[in-house]
């Protein structure tokens, strides 16, 4: 790397490898760039105030708008004001699904019509002139909303399978995102004597049979060594053994986290993604 590179430039074009991710999610899950930016807005202003009283600064709204770059009125309304309940907007798309499953004229006995294609050009005009239905069609294919057969349409209500409310699974992904950033960024500190470990293991032509046992040999794997870490790290926590506490400074942190993953089970790979 040039010795002359621009950090901000060089962090820039890190944080862009790392907004991926979210971008994919975010398209997967048919959520906009401007509902996004919506999204970031609060987190910039959030964050700055919390680095702000981390540092035991004053925190007001002209500190957060030069930190964060944000206008002034926009950081009062989010953070002053508390005007943080804009959700999803609401997309062409939906508004299209919304109105096919609402309107009589889209129903036959009471369940949902299989549409052709002039019926759903129909459809799509009564919510905007401005679009064209084929690209709102290959949208809702794409989503998995609309299951399309030649010149015919079925309308698909996907089933939600989570194991927990996604916020809360999201929320321990936001956390381990955190710890990982924190881990490469002390790696590429030149004056850090030992590093973090950050570790990958892939092999790609694994055998379709053998998912299912490498997936409970993860999670065994993972259960024994988290076990192992919390029996080690308990006796260093000084609220588990305070036989420590004298002449100890607490407050530290130590963290082992862990994720796995394979390619989808053969019968999980016609189930919808949400």
């Amino acid at each position: 790397m040039p010795t002359n590179a621009d950090p901000r430039q060089m962090y820039g074009n890190c944080l862009k490898l790392l907004l991926q991710p979210i971008a994919r999610l975010a398209l997967r899950k048919g959520i906009t760039f401007k509902d996004c930016s919506h999204f970031l807005k609060q987190v910039f202003v959030f964050e700055a105030a919390r680095q702000l009283e981390d540092q035991g600064k004053k925190i007001n709204v002209s500190r957060i708008s030069v930190m964060s770059g944000i206008m002034r009125n926009e950081v009062n309304r989010i953070y002053s004001l508390g005007e943080t309940s804009r959700g999803v907007e609401v997309s062409i798309p939906t508004r299209v699904i919304e109105l096919w499953e609402s309107d009589a004229r889209y129903k036959r006995n009471g369940r949902l019509k299989t549409l052709t294609i002039a019926e759903f050009q129909t459809l799509v005009s009564q919510v905007s002139k401005h679009v064209n239905h084929g690209t709102v069609l290959f949208e809702l294919v794409r989503l998995g909303n609309i299951i399309r057969k030649g010149d015919s349409l079925r309308l698909k209500r996907k089933v939600h399978k989570l194991a927990a409310e996604p916020e809360e699974a999201f929320a321990l992904a936001a956390k381990d995102v955190d710890t990982l950033i924190e881990c490469v960024e002390e790696n590429l500190d030149p004056m850090v004597s030992l590093g973090n470990l950050h570790i990958r293991t892939e092999y790609d032509h694994i055998s379709e049979k053998s998912l299912r046992v490498i997936r409970k040999w993860f999670i065994s794997q993972g259960r024994a060594l988290h076990k192992r870490a919390r029996k080690f790290l308990s006796a260093h926590d000084l609220d588990l053994s305070p036989e420590l506490v004298a002449g100890h400074r607490g407050g530290n942190k130590a963290v082992i986290s862990m994720v796995t993953l394979t390619s989808p089970l053969s019968q999980e790979k016609t189930l919808p993604h949400d």
